[in-house]
């Protein structure tokens, strides 16, 4: 039950929702839980909030909170505090985190980045299933979206069409769904240098996993191609002191991709009608086939990015922003692109700031976490989510969050005394 407890934790602190029978949000009780839980915790409580690295953290991360809310001062009425509870949010993550820090050690009887970071991949493979269940069952999905808050869910309540071409599962959808998946998969490949428990000890069952979340990111949205060419380059940079063992030891990996390739492929074309399998083929590989029918690698997705690739055109919004990211219909100038509406929100000189804070998040995991495979893991995040910000604003410190307050509680002597 205990170790329920822990995944449940988890996955909710990945995957929020707002459900329309709760007068909050579920990360927002998390973080309650986890106020509650500390404040009863006072080794815990001083263990954390006597570490200079978590102030140093809170420092960097309060200019940015700083700069947001000095961007409002450019509005003439009203406020547009979307980024700043965003950036808010990092600080009551601290709270949430370290319930689902607890969660696992109490459960397991300690608690590691290896053991937490072995939790987020599960919540993912549990996310795909459901993700299966949504896309098969359609009921399902409609009974899931029937139980949120209408408020606050409008961006996917005007998408539920989608489902009939890619995964929506429980709090995972669309560009965040991707994110999200992107560092699971970054996860699972590290995890049998962190963790060489649970599903990772049978390395057949290992790669049937990995391929599960590689194929809920897929399906959710074509940018985890990306995270595709990101994890090669994990890999390579990784095991590069031996990369004929490396591939020679992981041979029956490549064997298993191909033949659930196939196996999915067959199923699919069993039990998906012609049409809505053509579909989601065409939706999926669009990028691959307009490469190979039309020497294009382009997609209806990234021309219509392109057209959200705009700037100011006055010196103020560039030094100093518009203060607005939302609009009354939508994106403030009408761009979803992550960096050009921070410039518009609060100019460029933030906007590199913000850059230069994803930079400090690696250096502080970075300098407390001994272990090479966790220096790899969050230098990919970082890189991660710098380019999903080409796309749209990407911008999840709880990750960040989850793994230094596991290394401030871990006892384990391959990460740093802080």
């Amino acid at each position: 039950m205990k170790k329920l407890i822990a995944i449940a934790a988890t996955f909710i602190f990945i995957y929020p929702v707002f459900l329309k029978f709760l007068p909050i949000p579920l990360d927002r009780v998390l973080q309650l839980c986890g106020m509650v839980v500390l404040s009863f915790n006072s080794q815990d409580l001083g263990r954390l909030f006597n570490a200079k690295v978590l102030w140093k953290f809170f420092g960097v991360t309060f200019v940015l909170l700083l700069l947001a809310f000095v961007a409002h001062f450019q509005l003439r009425s009203g406020f547009d505090l979307f980024f700043f509870k965003e950036v808010l949010d990092t600080f009551l993550n601290v709270f949430s985190a370290y319930f689902v820090c607890w969660t696992v050690r109490n459960a397991y009887g300690y608690v590691s980045l290896g053991l937490v970071l072995y939790h987020i991949v599960v919540a993912a493979i549990i996310q795909t299933f459901i993700s299966f269940a949504f896309f098969f069952n359609n009921s399902f999905f409609d009974a899931y979206v029937s139980i949120l808050k209408e408020e606050t869910n409008q961006g996917l309540l005007n998408r539920t069409s989608s489902i009939g071409r890619r995964f929506m599962g429980f709090g995972s959808q669309f560009f965040t769904g991707v994110l999200k998946y992107g560092i699971a998969f970054f996860g699972i490949l590290m995890l049998p240098y962190m963790y060489k428990k649970g599903f990772v000890q049978n390395s057949w069952v290992y790669w049937f996993c990995v391929v599960l979340v590689a194929i809920g990111g897929i399906f959710t949205g074509r940018t985890f191609f990306a995270a595709f060419l990101l994890a090669i380059l994990l890999l390579l940079m990784f095991k590069s002191k031996n990369m004929v063992s490396f591939i020679v030891n992981n041979i029956k990996a490549v064997v298993l991709i191909v033949i659930s390739g196939i196996i999915v492929g067959a199923i699919a074309s069993v039990i998906i009608e012609s049409e809505r399998l053509e579909a989601v083929y065409s939706f999926a590989f669009e990028l691959f086939i307009n490469f190979f029918e039309n020497d294009s690698l382009e997609t209806n997705s990234t021309n219509h990015m392109s057209e959200m690739y705009f700037f100011p055109d006055n010196i103020n919004t560039w030094l100093f922003g518009d203060g607005r990211m939302q609009a009354d219909k939508g994106y403030y100038m009408g761009t979803d692109i992550g960096y050009i509406r921070l410039i518009f929100y609060f100019g460029l000189p933030s906007t590199l700031f913000f850059i230069y804070l994803l930079y400090i998040y690696y250096k502080i995991l970075a300098k407390y976490a001994v272990a090479e495979e966790v220096r790899y893991l969050v230098l990919f995040v970082m890189l991660w989510t710098l380019i999903l910000n080409f796309k749209g604003l990407a911008f999840m410190t709880e990750y960040f969050v989850v793994m230094l307050v596991c290394l401030l509680l871990s006892k384990r002597t391959n990460f740093a005394t802080i």
